[in-house]
């Protein structure tokens, strides 16, 4: 398995001198997460030693919806945060953003299980109304849904964080609207950003890993790097990890030990 750059012109990420791993949208694919963190686990046994902090996971939003498993993601997730070897990231994504705004009575619900909900709600074993205008159902719907859902389920996506940043290495669910500052970013561009930041001209003052629109394999780009390779539909899911030399890809389709450089 061969992964051909798209461009080489942004150079090489700046973590910071640390070792960090990224996993791109799992979309309720809790088989491919568990196959990824496997080929990671095996990735960093050879390197860890190098290192003198521990090695840092950032994973890119969108853990739920579409696939049939996010409850169990979300079980790994919290798992993970206690017993992991890692230093656990969290990205809030646009799909747990619905789920929330669901729970706390903000919408309706019908919108978030056009585009991934149903699913999730059903895998939580929650009936889901099929009559949009059906508001005393999607509202019992919210009720039962509130009780199913684990109160560390809730804690964790309540924890999630809208971009994290290592030396010049920004990790973001969608992307970043270019010629605004960091810290002037609107909620809305870094979950949900599209053509604005997918087709602009290198202009960020950070080198972008992100996720959200899904692409046939690991894209790298002048400035950025997309690992949404969109589980739910293709079977595969893919990280990097970043070291301070070009990126390196691991994906659930790999073998253990393979590792592919861009």
């Amino acid at each position: 398995m061969i992964f051909e750059p798209s461009s080489t012109e942004s150079g090489l990420p700046d973590t910071g001198g640390r070792l960090i791993y990224a996993i791109g949208d799992v979309h309720g694919r809790d088989d491919l997460l568990a196959r990824v963190l496997d080929r990671i686990g095996d990735d960093l046994q050879s390197r860890a030693a190098e290192y003198p902090d521990p090695p840092v996971l950032v994973m890119l939003g969108d853990y739920i919806d579409r696939g049939r498993q996010s409850p169990q993601v979300l079980d790994r997730l919290v798992r993970l945060g206690v017993q992991g070897p890692f230093e656990l990231r969290l990205l809030l994504g646009n799909h747990e953003e619905a789920m929330l705004d669901f729970l706390a009575g903000e919408t309706s619900g019908r919108g978030w299980a056009r585009y991934g909900g149903r699913t999730t709600m059903e895998s939580y074993g929650v009936t889901v109304p099929t009559n949009d205008h059906d508001l005393d159902g999607w509202n019992a719907a919210r009720e039962a849904f509130a009780a199913a859902v684990p109160s560390s389920h809730l804690a964790l996506l309540k924890s999630m964080e809208l971009f994290v940043l290592y030396g010049k290495t920004l990790f973001v669910h969608a992307g970043i609207r270019p010629g605004v500052p960091l810290d002037q970013q609107a909620r809305g561009d870094l979950l949900g950003i599209r053509k604005e930041f997918l087709n602009a001209e290198y202009d960020f003052d950070h080198f972008v890993v992100h996720g959200h629109t899904p692409v046939e394999r690991s894209d790298l780009q002048a400035g950025r790097l997309n690992l949404d390779t969109g589980a739910y539909m293709t079977g595969m899911l893919s990280a990097a990890r970043l070291d301070g030399g070009s990126p390196a890809i691991l994906t659930s389709a790999m073998a253990a030990g393979d590792v592919v450089r861009v």
